[in-house]
């Protein structure tokens, strides 16, 4: 069963790792990155992050898979 998680305000996929694995490390932080990379980076150019950093701009209201570890 996969999770979901919605991307609220302040939040970065550091916390959104401690949130679901109760840790954060550069392994989880990719991990959901990399089962997410095209609905992050669609959901920040529709925001108009069209550039190099568009993975970077999480935006509230997106809604992420949570892969298991």
């Amino acid at each position: 069963m996969t999770k979901t998680h919605i991307i609220t305000v302040g939040e970065n996929l550091w916390t959104i790792a401690r949130k679901h694995y109760g840790v954060a490390s550069a392994t989880l932080v990719n991990l959901i990155y990399g089962a997410n990379r095209t609905v992050i980076e669609e959901a920040a150019i529709k925001q108009g992050h069209a550039n190099s950093n568009a993975g970077h701009a999480l935006v509230p209201g997106t809604v992420l898979e949570i892969p298991e570890r």
